[in-house]
């Protein structure tokens, strides 16, 4: 199993003012990151381990509003790509 490369995580979310902006500079960090880390074959992990990380990059209050969120199905909130999708509405 490969360990995770020593890159670092991306900044966490702020909760700012503009959360809009922050939300796509996050976004677009989480993205490098990804490609960055592939050297761990972070993009062949589970999207359920992708969405663990990606939730442990995305600070605490972000954290916390996450966990207000309410997905289409119970699993979803392990999915990736519906993680990212939940931001973005």
């Amino acid at each position: 199993m490969a360990t995770m490369p020593q890159i670092p995580f991306p900044t966490p979310l702020k909760m700012t003012v503009n959360v809009v902006a922050e939300w796509k500079r996050f976004h677009s960090q989480w993205n490098n990151y990804v490609v960055a880390a592939k050297s761990a074959n972070l993009d062949d992990q589970s999207s359920e381990r992708r969405a663990a990380i990606f939730l442990t990059c995305i600070g605490t209050f972000a954290y916390e509003l996450f966990q207000t969120l309410e997905f289409v199905a119970d699993e979803d909130h392990k999915k990736i790509d519906k993680v990212v999708e939940a931001f973005e509405v």
